[in-house]
């Protein structure tokens, strides 16, 4: 588990000095420069952009909000209990049971 944290902190670091660097070089173009640069700038921010995904453990992308958790799990129990209901039905396995009776009991005599 400490390994996976360096490796996160070693992926964050590099991520940060690809900015800091990104950004320093962005600075010194000339307004030429950055129009024929353009092409080549777009492509390294959509890079970052997706490099920030790698960091999800630390910018979760959906919040959960719930104001009363045992209200919402109750609901969440009856939703299943409903859809359960309408997805599954119940077997007749009585002919089975008196077979397997009627086995068992003439193995023993």
């Amino acid at each position: 588990m400490l390994a996976q944290e360096y490796e996160i902190q070693k992926k964050m670091d590099r991520f940060e000095r690809d900015m800091k660097n990104f950004l320093q070089r962005a600075q010194t173009y000339s307004t030429v420069e950055f129009f024929f640069e353009q092409h080549e700038i777009k492509d390294e921010i959509n890079k970052m952009k997706h490099g920030i995904n790698q960091f999800s453990t630390y910018i979760p992308k959906v919040k959960l909000k719930v104001e009363d958790m045992q209200e919402t799990t109750k609901k969440i129990q009856e939703d299943l209990k409903a859809k359960l209901a309408l997805n599954l039905e119940v077997i007749d396995n009585s002919f089975a049971l008196e077979n397997f009776q009627y086995v068992t009991s003439e193995i023993q005599n």
